[in-house]
């Protein structure tokens, strides 16, 4: 079987997706606040996220749901780059 060899920088890249560099404290704190999550007696494993005023499940859908609160975080943002506000809310999602 073959080794599989990578450059240095391709290396960085790929530790850098899994790096919380790529994150923002400040975003982080602004969807724990404004961006709820709602659990159910009954299904336990059904995690609801409100937007405006509407529940979604979080687990069927998570691309839709990260792209709805994205839609509303960049006009807070608006200084910040693209992938940062998005890989913060993936990590926000993935730890509900």
């Amino acid at each position: 079987m073959k080794k599989l060899i990578i450059t240095e920088q391709e290396r960085q890249d790929i530790l850098g997706k899994y790096n919380d560099e790529n994150t923002n404290k400040e975003v982080l704190v602004y969807l724990r606040r404004h961006f709820t999550t709602h659990t159910y007696p009954g299904v336990p494993d059904q995690v609801m996220i409100s937007i405006n005023d509407k529940l979604y499940p979080v687990y069927s859908n998570k691309k839709y749901v990260k792209n709805r609160i994205y839609n509303i975080v960049k006009e807070v943002f608006d200084n910040l780059d693209e992938a940062i506000i998005k890989k913060t809310i993936k990590n926000y999602l993935d730890y509900l």
